[in-house]
């Protein structure tokens, strides 16, 4: 993949400096005309073992409108944690990301830092639990 110069921040390739620029059309875009623009909301669910409910996050995103057909782009990675003996957690996110066709190298780079991002906080908030969890069971005994 070539390489370029990007003013005082070193060397980036193509795909990282048009995942930037990917960004920074999402950015911009916020303040676009509403026509193009439509904000939707998104609920993420969790449910640990142990637990009676399941947690519901709410989040507003703003998604845009395409002139043509968009090209889609996807990441998908999961991992599973032991937690203790004979008890795991599986963790999966993924993402699709529509964009067009000139836009696919930058819209990959943005959507597998996002899903790395998620993932990395999903683990940690899993392992939160966990010890948490593992806590109050060394309590009951």
């Amino acid at each position: 993949m070539k390489t370029r110069a990007i003013e005082d921040k070193g060397f980036k390739t193509e795909a990282e400096q048009t995942a930037e620029e990917v960004e920074e059309v999402i950015e911009e875009s916020l303040s676009m005309d509403p026509i193009f623009m439509r904000p939707i909301l998104l609920e993420v669910t969790r449910q640990y073992p142990g637990q009676s409910e399941p947690e519901t996050k709410s989040e507003t995103v703003v998604i845009r409108d395409f002139h043509v057909p968009p090209a889609e782009v996807g990441v998908g990675l999961g991992l599973t944690l032991q937690l203790r003996p004979y008890e795991s957690a599986r963790i999966d996110v993924s993402v699709r990301v529509p964009c067009y066709a000139a836009e696919m190298e930058g819209a990959y780079e943005f959507a597998k830092r996002f899903v790395h991002e998620r993932l990395d906080a999903e683990r940690d908030a899993v392992r939160e639990w966990s010890k948490r969890s593992s806590k109050s069971d060394d309590h009951a005994f």
